[in-house]
């Protein structure tokens, strides 16, 4: 199973994510959910991977969840300052405010993102790794938090990205 880690395969998941950002043009959600699915068995498969971790520090995985965190707070910053532009009275943006509801998007949908974002930045502490110092491998509570920020992290891209085509 690691080939699908550390070969070519990995553009696969990139071509799912496109797939599943592009299927906002199809006007149905169903390519966009397959996608996810897809993408949510790929991050299972990859944690449950014994050698996935393999050459990654307990710091180095703890920094990767954080770095995750960070964007998703960049991509939240700017994708609020547009929402909150759509809903000012300017002629421009009343006419991007017509267009997403021409699109037919539901409103739980372009508030999806903010609300995943608010659970992957929640602080839960867990211990990184209870091994003596030069044996350290990640725990489950670790490995547990990287899945669940780093998918989260795709699901609001995509969601994100979705939204955007639906409207263009």
């Amino acid at each position: 199973m690691n080939i699908l880690f550390t070969g070519p395969f990995i553009l696969l998941a990139y071509c799912i994510g496109a797939f599943a950002i592009i299927s906002g043009s199809f006007n149905s959600y169903i390519p966009l959910i397959i996608s996810l699915l897809i993408l949510f068995i790929w991050d299972v498969l990859y944690i449950v991977d014994k050698d996935s971790f393999k050459g990654r520090t307990l710091s180095g995985i703890n920094d990767s969840v954080t770095r995750a965190r960070t964007y998703i707070s960049w991509y939240i910053g700017l994708y609020g300052v547009i929402i909150g532009l759509t809903l000012t009275k300017s002629n421009e943006m009343s006419q991007f405010a017509i267009a997403l509801s021409n699109s037919n998007t539901p409103v739980w949908v372009v508030a999806l993102p903010l609300l995943l974002s608010i659970i992957s930045m929640l602080f839960i502490p867990i211990q990184i790794g209870d091994q003596p110092k030069g044996q350290e491998k990640p725990n489950i509570a670790l490995k547990s938090l990287f899945f669940a920020v780093v998918f989260l992290q795709k699901i609001i891209l995509i969601l994100i990205g979705n939204t955007a085509v639906r409207v263009m």
